[in-house]
């Protein structure tokens, strides 16, 4: 079973340090084996290897790093219009308004989403799946 759907995003939510970026990278491990996958990466500080950990094909992974959240709407919605999976951790000051066009876009694309909110959780309506990492 794919939770990453075409046209649909997938919220990956929780408390930092609970392997929620593993978890969001493995999402991308079976779209990889068919076309390009792309992690944005707010941080600085994601590795490639950890997504090849989980089975993404590193043939097929691209890590985009925008430290920048004044960009991150216009990254993100360029990754949306150009790959098919797209993993991306959300600077907690993206507004509820951008986060909701970029999912009309993610539908009308077709393409797949993992978003993993910085801050908080993602709008009503945005997340067609919520996985929440609880301890």
């Amino acid at each position: 079973m794919n939770l990453l759907e075409p046209g649909r995003i997938t919220e990956v939510a929780g408390l930092t340090g609970m392997g929620l970026t593993r978890l969001g990278l493995g999402l991308l491990a079976e779209p990889s084996h068919r076309s390009p996958v792309v992690a944005l990466d707010v941080k600085g500080w994601l590795s490639p290897l950890a997504a090849w950990e989980v089975g993404v094909d590193p043939a097929h992974f691209v890590v985009v790093r925008c430290p920048d959240p004044s960009r991150w709407s216009q990254v993100a919605a360029a990754l949306a219009e150009g790959v098919r999976a797209v993993y991306a951790e959300v600077p907690a000051t993206i507004r509820d308004h951008d986060l909701r066009r970029l999912a009309a876009l993610v539908r009308a694309r077709r393409s797949g989403m993992a978003l993993r909110p910085l801050g908080g959780a993602l709008p009503s309506g945005v997340a067609h799946l919520r996985l929440r990492g609880i301890d």
